[in-house]
């Protein structure tokens, strides 16, 4: 709401204007057909949001998924590990101990998703720093084996998004799908009927929503690479069920999605199918330089936002803190897109201002695997145990472990105009820092 009042009263100057805003504002909100009262967040836009992916557990946690997204519990016994960055763990009620060891000789923890505690703690932190909240992940090619997993992080983000009043958002993962006899429609939509029942995400005070109707998003829709199990006439009829069902749609695409090449399917009917959706959301992780964030990223979402626009579709931006998944594919780099200390996340915050961007979506909340997390990580990273044959490098934060939580708050601020626009990254009172 501040984001409204915020832009209006930047236009309105007049007293009589002035004392006849609260009135607009109402008659804005429920022409809007929720008012603030009834739906906590009824557009996405005025708000910063992160992706959740949820995925990570431990051996002993319950889940019977040993140490998923880790690694294997053999591999990582041995020292080997999947992740580029290590958690911040002294804030968790349930760890669980590695034979890692930091340089200081004591034992390193890592966290489990699939623990109840360790999910309030995230969206506990999601307030604290002021992150509106998060799309969480469920990926369609995981339904049929991790379903009591898959659904216990669900369940627990549902009731820690209400606890700690966070926006939370379904979105689909349809990447990598493997049909095994079943479409890609009957799965998702088999899915989403189950869990709609349970939660009737419509009626959930915190679920967003988005141009009046709860908002529901679609991850890998034209992506060359990523959907050849499916095709565009089948995630047609997917985004025709929810629209048919009175959801708004969100769809994640490649960045090439305007152009039609490099990582984008060629077929021009892609577009017909996103003139359908209410949001589209272009993954845009190549800029590997603050220059080229300040250039090629710049050009191409002005670019983006301008067909968007055109054919009456909102368009969300993507910013990510870095990149590194060396111990997951070793033949990668290592640290290849490296943080600068959070001078690389700002620079992505602010291109997205900069040219307009109504909102943000922050890639990702915890994802370790890839060294894109914003949540609590390390500054000094652990050892591998003595004798291991593991090449396993860890990216140190260099800054305080809260450092990307509080740069994404800050955003949020200036996002909303709640705070001047500013290119320079904010610095910090680090008496206040914990």
């Amino acid at each position: 709401m501040n984001y409204y009042l915020n832009i209006m009263n930047k236009k309105i100057k007049s007293k009589f204007y002035a004392r006849a805003l609260p009135i607009i504002v109402l008659i804005i909100c429920c022409g809007n057909v929720y008012s603030a009262g009834n739906k906590m967040y009824p557009t996405y836009k005025g708000l910063i949001m992160a992706g959740y992916q949820g995925w990570f557990n431990c051996e002993g946690d319950g889940s019977g998924e040993s140490w998923n997204h880790y690694s294997t519990e053999e591999r990582i016994k041995e020292g080997y590990i999947s992740i580029d960055s290590w958690p911040y763990t002294a804030e968790y009620k349930k760890k669980y101990k590695t034979n890692f060891v930091y340089p200081n000789g004591e034992p390193a923890y890592l966290f489990s998703s699939y623990d109840k505690s360790t999910v309030m703690t995230h969206f506990r932190w999601m307030k604290e720093y002021g992150i509106d909240g998060v799309f969480i992940q469920r990926f369609v090619d995981h339904l049929r084996r991790r379903e009591d997993a898959i659904d216990t992080v669900l369940n627990h983000a549902m009731k820690a998004s209400k606890k700690y009043d966070r926006a939370i958002c379904l979105m689909y993962d349809m990447s990598r799908f493997k049909s095994e006899g079943q479409e890609l429609y009957d799965a998702l939509i088999t899915d989403f009927e189950g869990i709609n029942k349970k939660y009737d995400f419509r009626n959930t005070k915190n679920y967003l929503h988005h141009n009046g109707k709860p908002l529901i998003g679609l991850w890998g829709v034209g992506n060359k690479s990523r959907s050849g199990h499916y095709s565009l006439e089948e995630t047609e009829r997917i985004i025709d069920y929810f629209k048919a069902n009175n959801f708004s749609v969100l769809v994640g695409t490649s960045p090439t999605w305007r152009t039609l090449d490099q990582r984008s399917i060629s077929d021009p009917h892609l577009h017909e199918v996103f003139k359908k959706v209410d949001i589209v959301f272009p993954w845009m992780g190549g800029d590997v330089t603050i220059e080229e964030v300040e250039t090629k990223k710049k050009q191409r979402i002005t670019a983006d936002m301008e067909w968007c626009k055109k054919n009456g579709i909102d368009f969300v931006p993507v910013a990510n803190p870095g990149f590194s998944w060396h111990n997951m594919q070793p033949t990668k780099e290592f640290n290849e897109v490296p943080r600068e200390k959070g001078r690389y996340f700002w620079a992505n915050l602010t291109v997205n201002i900069e040219v307009g961007a109504e909102m943000i979506y922050v890639a990702m909340f915890d994802e370790v695997d890839e060294a894109t997390a914003i949540f609590k990580c390390v500054q000094v990273v652990p050892l591998k145990p003595k004798g291991s044959k593991a090449r396993t490098r860890f990216v140190p934060y260099e800054v305080p472990p809260d450092h990307y939580l509080w740069l994404t708050g800050m955003a949020g601020k200036m996002l909303r105009n709640e705070i001047p626009f500013s290119k320079k990254m904010p610095e910090r009172d680090m008496k206040k820092v914990k």
